[in-house]
């Protein structure tokens, strides 16, 4: 609610074009859910309505009925809280090709303002996360390959060397599922 009203008038529409994307799109996966959102990182956190302000709220009536579309579509608006100062292509993340969407650096005052923030996991919490993917075999070593790293410099897997020999690539995504399981 402290940033710009422009800021919040932008990440309303970008939230209300996420949510109607879903709407439109969700009968056509494999296995439609029961719901189009929900509540979560996944989709759209929500911290419920002791978090509420007026601000946004403003954001939200000044914006209402307004969402972005290409090509006459509406989009799936993607955004997040901190892409560590680069963005990344929806190709790379959701892999399919989205040109609005690019890989592309954060703007210098975004930059400057970002905090940093890390996640450390013990080795013994990540070799019992990773043990299924390792077939249960231990890790010596993990490497990020230059071939494995995208456009936006993010990691698309990581290579495990196991003990008794031999490497087992992991992809980003389910590696970092279990990194966020592993401190839970």
């Amino acid at each position: 609610p402290i940033w710009p009203e422009d800021a919040l008038k932008t990440q309303a529409v970008a939230a209300r074009s996420y949510v109607y994307f879903n709407i439109a799109h969700n009968q056509f996966f494999p296995n439609p859910k029961l719901y189009d959102v929900d509540d979560t990182n996944h989709f759209q956190a929500f911290s419920g309505l002791t978090t509420i302000n007026s601000r946004t709220d403003q954001a939200v009536k000044d914006t209402r009925g307004q969402i972005i579309t290409y090509d006459k579509k509406v989009i799936p608006a993607f955004f997040d809280t901190d892409a560590g100062g680069h963005s990344e292509s929806a190709k790379e993340v959701f892999g399919f090709e989205a040109p609005y969407c690019p890989a592309k650096p954060a703007p210098a005052e975004v930059v400057q303002a970002l905090k940093p923030w890390s996640v450390t996991v013990s080795y013994a919490d990540l070799s019992k996360k990773l043990n299924a993917k390792l077939g249960g075999k231990a890790i010596k070593s993990l490497s990020i390959a230059p071939a494995d790293v995208t456009p936006g410099k993010r990691a698309r897997e990581v290579t495990a060397e196991v003990q008794g020999g031999g490497n087992v690539k992991i992809p980003i995504a389910d590696f970092r599922h279990e990194i966020g399981r592993a401190h839970v």
